[in-house]
């Protein structure tokens, strides 16, 4: 299976993209903000 999420419009308070599975459209996504986590931060 493969996955690729592309993201297509980024704006300071989120980021609008689409979602392919095995290169087939699935869905359009929408993140939040990034909040410039890393790994060694908790939630």
């Amino acid at each position: 299976m493969e996955i690729i999420l592309k993201r297509t419009n980024r704006k300071p308070e989120f980021t609008i993209g689409e979602l392919k599975v095995d290169g087939n459209f699935h869905s359009y996504i929408l993140e939040d903000a990034d909040r410039a986590l890393h790994s060694g931060m908790s939630l």
